[in-house]
């Protein structure tokens, strides 16, 4: 049209959004705005020289055509075009619009373009001197394949002009930003801009101007830029801007080095636990997931942040644009899924720019707890100055621990918490820095606790009131290591913590060191062991106080499970073991647990006045099970109820051997107790000495004095009684034995027992079987005795049985009995094999005698040898056939002298059988034969000297009697002597003497015989004969037990000659009459005295006939033996007594 107006359109390849920055978009906005008045301008102009009448048409035609052919790959639209009075062109609601989805980007209510009038009139150039804009509205948008809007819509090529001045009111800039992994789009709007562009050269421009954004908030800027060589100044500040999620999201597309940082701020544990650590927050690549959702990545995530911003930005040409921001934070808010608590205290200042960011003094809080962040951190490696240390400074104030942070942890820390269990009020200084071999590294620096509690997992018992420090100690060079020093309270008692800690994070190793002072030793402290340590620990039962010192150690060589070593030193305590319950008073020791398991050693304490040791060890056999072995050892100790509290508790069947024993007096004593968890508890005693104890056996309750020797109990609770000696009275006995505890019965058996000087004491007599009793009362023992053998109890657990069996030997020694009569000074052997039955009666089916020497009735018996028995109703001392009825003609035929007692009396044998009834008067029979017994024995052993006494005496007797008294002694016998030397016997040479009569020889009898009765306390001698070939004598009476003597004799004296008249006158007269004499002796049987009377008496008449016979003719009786049943006559059938 030739108004000197050319537009070109030159295509270029679009560049892509994501290259260009924010300044960039707006001057190429602005090149369009102002392209856009001067092609409105350029019209104006010729419409001017076409004609004013057709202005308006023509210009909205014209303007319309030049901008489609300037923008074609936009839809330009707008309402009108017109002069106004003051030749200013005006277009009303114009828009620009992509034809791709016909989305408004830029639109004005109003567009003023003024021009230079009389330039364009005269010279027809247009010079366009200012451009008017009302409310402009820009709309910027991201869309999610990258690409800008108005990306390849605007052409800025033509002439170079001058700039024209630009004005700008109420304007708003939509940024609407849209990305793949946003749910929703981001907008940001900013309006009421009202700023005043003035052109300071050809190209550049220079502004000041205001703004505010509900978001922003109010803000003011001035600067200038260059359009043609895209460099520019800015310089501003936002007051109340206020700062959220959103805005960081857009950033974090925006700026790489803004991306990874609001990435770690988003990023929560669960995308973090796999690598990050107490050296390591990092954000690795496989977790770089930026956003899950729209505005925020994680609905838990808040931010809202209030702060002034006081920003710089320039370019420079052919540099990169530098950039600086200066925030103070005024106030804000934060919660975050990887922090324990909200923050809604933000308070301090930061800056930005191109190298770094600088952080002064920024104070986080949550309540009582405050964290205070300064520092600097660059941008990249060495991107600070030299002069500039990097890394960022935390401290942090008064954060309360609790099982919460937990979560809130990375797996390493998680790990120590677990350990520990931690809770309190937290303080200390971090810093975060740039690693070595990772892009970040967190570093604790110091760290101090107060009102702190922690239980550790190992040993959890409860430590309160925690206070002290952590310092790092390393120098960085090496694995990062932390000194602990702490002091907190246990059970009231002040506790001491130190220690190290050694490259925290998954494989960290600590030692820590722990120290306390009379802290209890309670069920409370069992409780905090592991269950089966408790379980061991609280079968030891030791309570009271002690020092204790623990070791804590953590080292990947020993895998990853912690060592507890522990060193305790136990006093003024007191120990009770669940097995054997002893309680142990003033209980001192030492108690250590290691790898190795527990070990107790040094253990001092008393039961009662008794000093006890123990030493043992706990130790783990696999299947978290454990194993105890533990030595007591006591000395002097008691036997009291406490210790039979004790072994009742640890095995009632051995408890049966006290009850059996009831066991007093002083011991020493070694015990040994084993135990597995879960199985049952062994004890055994290898060694427990009695020293000067006492016994009183409820089996036999005869008390045993100063007893001595050795007992031993094994783990099948047998107990060994090994040389045994004790005393009751002068009695001393020895012994060794045992007890065996079977299913359903127990046995105590004591074996070669030797007791000396046994006296049947009352207390003895009450202790044996009744029946044993009856029968030593019977026989009057009252000599004391010599025992040996061995004897076996048994009996049920619920003591409503008990038996007993034994295999005895008594010695006899000078010891009196009575048998029926007196027997004195028996000296030998009684052995038996016996049994009590459940019935309490004594049994003895065998029995033997081995007497050597006794006395009965002033005789000496030698060589007694024969058997006994003893059953439930009677006793047998020789055979029991003898008291059988069998006919006469086979009396003795079956009875060997094996089953018969036989002694040796006057160089003949005695055989002897005794049947004794076990009634309440123990009545007996007793059978005994004398056969060839030497009388010139009897003479001397009956003190008669050199005495011309001799001859064999044969015989028997039967008697029968009771315990209750002599008296009821009776019986029967006969008595042979032949030949029968009998002239000196003291009776008969006093007979002689009285009658003048002198035998012609010794042997003046060829045979004496007597027939006689017991009965009364008496001999009654019913016949006795004396037989010679020159005179016979035949007589009767009695003598008594006391040895005394009423006998009367009849004789006819010899018919040959004599010295004296009446023999001769016998002689004389013999043919004649026979003529007799009675001899009458009475007094004792050693001082006899006789009486001489003529004739006959008449109870002598019986012997007349056999006085009428020639003596030489005379024989005596058969001697035949007894039948084996004789029963005594009575009383009453006996003849009465002279």
């Amino acid at each position: 049209m030739g108004f000197g107006f050319t537009s070109r359109k030159k295509q270029k390849n679009t560049p892509k959004g994501r290259g260009r920055s924010w300044f960039g978009f707006f001057w190429e906005t602005l090149a369009g705005v102002v392209f856009t008045a001067a092609i409105v301008a350029a019209i104006g102009l010729g419409l001017l020289m076409w004609g004013w009448s057709q202005r308006d048409q023509f210009l909205t035609a014209e303007i319309r055509k030049a901008l489609l052919n300037q923008f074609p790959n936009a839809e330009v639209k707008f309402d009108a075009a017109e002069f106004d009075q003051r030749g200013r062109i005006l277009l009303t609601n114009l828009s620009f619009a992509s034809r791709a989805d016909s989305e408004t980007i830029f639109s004005v209510p109003g567009l003023r373009v003024t021009v230079d009038q009389d330039l364009m009139l005269n010279e027809r150039k247009v010079d366009i001197q200012s451009i008017e804009l009302n409310r402009p509205e820009l709309t910027l948008i991201h869309s999610r394949d990258g690409h800008w809007n108005w990306e390849g819509l605007f052409e800025a090529e033509g002439k170079e002009a001058a700039l024209p001045i630009v004005r700008i009111r109420d304007a708003s800039v939509i940024l609407q930003y849209e990305h793949e992994q946003f749910s929703r789009a981001v907008r940001l709007k900013i309006d009421a801009i009202d700023t005043d562009l003035i052109p300071a050269s050809m190209h550049e421009y220079r502004f000041s101007g205001v703004g505010r954004e509900e978001t922003l908030g109010a803000s003011q800027f001035f600067g200038a830029f260059d359009i043609k060589h895209q460099t520019w100044d800015l310089s501003g500040e936002l007051n109340q801007l206020k700062i959220d999620q959103p805005l960081l999201e857009v950033a974090s597309v925006i700026s790489p080095d803004a991306k990874s940082m609001v990435a770690q701020l988003q990023s929560t544990r669960s995308s973090r636990d796999a690598e990050a650590n107490l050296q390591v927050a990092q954000v690795s690549a496989s977790s770089n997931k930026t956003f899950v959702d729209g505005t925020p990545a994680d609905a838990q995530v808040s931010l809202e942040l209030t702060t002034d911003v006081q920003f710089h930005s320039s370019k420079k040409a052919n540099s990169e644009p530098d950039f600086s921001v200066f925030a103070q934070l005024v106030s804000g808010q934060l919660s975050h899924p990887d922090l324990p608590v909200p923050l809604d205290q933000i308070k301090g200042s930061l800056a930005v720019d191109k190298l770094g960011l600088r952080i002064d003094n920024i104070v986080l809080g949550s309540g009582t707890t405050s964290a205070r962040l300064a520092g600097a951190w660059g941008w990249g490696v060495d991107s600070l100055p030299e002069h500039v240390d990097e890394g960022i400074g935390i401290t942090l104030n008064n954060y309360r621990v609790s099982p919460a942070t937990r979560e809130y942890l990375p797996s390493g820390l998680k790990k120590v918490y677990d350990e520990l269990t931690p809770a309190g009020l937290l303080s200390g200084q971090f810093r975060i820095r740039r690693g070595v071999e990772k892009p970040i590294d967190f570093d604790l620096v110091k760290a101090s606790i107060r009102e702190a509690t922690a239980i550790h997992e190992m040993f959890k018992y409860p430590v309160s009131e925690i206070t002290g420090e952590i310092i790092r100690t390393d120098d960085g060079s090496s694995k990062e290591t932390w000194a602990i020093e702490c002091e907190g309270r246990a059970a009231n008692r002040p506790v001491k913590f130190s220690g190290t800690l050694i490259d925290p994070g998954p494989d960290y190793e600590t030692v820590i060191d722990i120290h306390t002072d009379k802290f209890p030793i309670d069920n409370q402290f069992y409780r905090a062991l592991s269950p089966k340590q408790s379980e061991v620990m609280t079968h030891i039962g030791i309570q009271g106080t002690a020092d204790v010192h623990c070791v804590v150690l953590r080292r990947q060589a020993h895998g990853p499970k912690p060592i507890v070593r522990l060193a305790i030193d136990v006093y003024d305590s007191s120990m009770r073991l669940k097995s054997f319950p002893l309680p142990v008073r003033d209980l001192s020791g030492h108690i250590a647990f290691d790898e190795n398991g527990w070990q107790v050693s040094r253990v001092k304490g008393k039961h009662g006045e008794t000093p006890i040791h123990a030493y043992g060890t706990v130790k783990e056999i696999g299947n978290d099970d454990w194993k105890l072995e533990l030595t007591m050892m006591a000395e002097q100790a008691r036997f009291d109820h406490n210790l039979y509290l004790a072994i009742s508790e640890s095995d009632k069947k051995s408890a049966q051997v006290w009850q059996l024993l009831r066991p007093r007096g002083l011991f020493d004593i070694n015990l040994k107790v084993d135990w597995t968890t879960g199985q049952q508890v062994e004890v055994d005693v290898p060694l427990m000495k009695l020293k000067n104890c006492e016994i009183n056996p409820t089996v036999m309750p005869w008390r045993l004095m100063d007893l001595e020797g050795t007992v031993t109990v094994n783990r099948e609770h047998t107990v060994a009684f090994e040389n045994l000696k004790a005393r009751h009275d002068q009695c001393v006995i020895e012994t060794s034995g045992s007890f065996i505890p079977r299913k359903d019965f127990w046995q105590l058996r004591f074996d070669q027992i030797d007791a000396d000087d046994l006296t049947p004491s009352h207390e003895f007599m009450a202790a044996i079987p009744k029946n044993l009793r009856d029968l030593l009362v019977s026989v009057k023992l009252k000599d004391p005795v010599s025992l040996s053998g061995q004897v076996e109890f048994k009996g049920d657990y619920a003591g409503r049985t008990i038996t007993a069996a034994w295999d005895s030997r008594a010695v006899l020694n000078q010891t009196d009995l009575y048998m029926g009569v007196d027997v004195n000074d028996v000296s030998g052997t009684v052995s038996c094999q016996g049994y009590l039955n459940r019935d309490g009666v004594a049994i003895v089916p065998n029995g033997k005698l081995s007497i050597d020497s006794c006395w009965v009735m002033g005789y000496h018996v030698t060589d007694i040898h024969g058997p006994f028995q003893l059953s439930e109703k009677k006793m047998v001392i020789g055979s029991p056939k003898m008291f059988d009825s069998e006919d006469a003609g086979n009396e003795w035929s079956t009875v060997s002298r094996e089953e018969r007692v036989t002694g040796r009396i006057f160089d003949g044998e005695l055989f002897l059988d005794l049947l004794v009834q076990r009634t309440p008067t123990t009545p007996y029979l007793l059978r005994t034969t004398l056969s060839r017994a030497n009388l010139e024995k009897w003479a001397i052993e009956s003190n008669y000297g050199q005495a011309n006494i001799r001859g064999e005496v044969n015989g028997y007797i039967d008697l029968a009697g009771d315990s209750v008294s002599s008296r009821a002694t009776v019986g029967n016998g006969r008595l042979l002597i032949s030949p029968a030397a009998l002239y000196e016997v003291p009776v008969l040479f006093q007979m002689f003497q009285s009658l003048r009569f002198a035998p012609a020889d010794d042997t003046a009898f060829r045979h004496a015989y007597a027939e006689f009765r017991v009965l009364d306390e008496k001999f009654v001698f019913d016949e006795i004969g004396l037989l010679g070939d020159t005179m016979s004598l035949f007589g009767q009476g009695y003598v008594r037990f006391d040895r005394t003597i009423d006998l009367d004799f009849v004789y006819r004296p010899p018919r040959r000659g004599g010295i004296n008249l009446a023999s001769q006158l016998m002689n004389r007269l013999e043919n004649v009459l026979p003529v007799l004499f009675t001899v009458e002796v009475d007094g004792t049987v050693d001082v006899p005295r006789i009486a001489v009377n003529d004739g006959m008496r008449e109870t002598l008449r019986g012997f007349g006939r056999m006085l009428q016979q020639a003596p030489g003719n005379i024989r005596p009786p058969k001697m035949m033996p007894p039948p084996r049943i004789q029963q005594p006559p009575r009383t009453a059938e006996l003849p009465p007594t002279p």
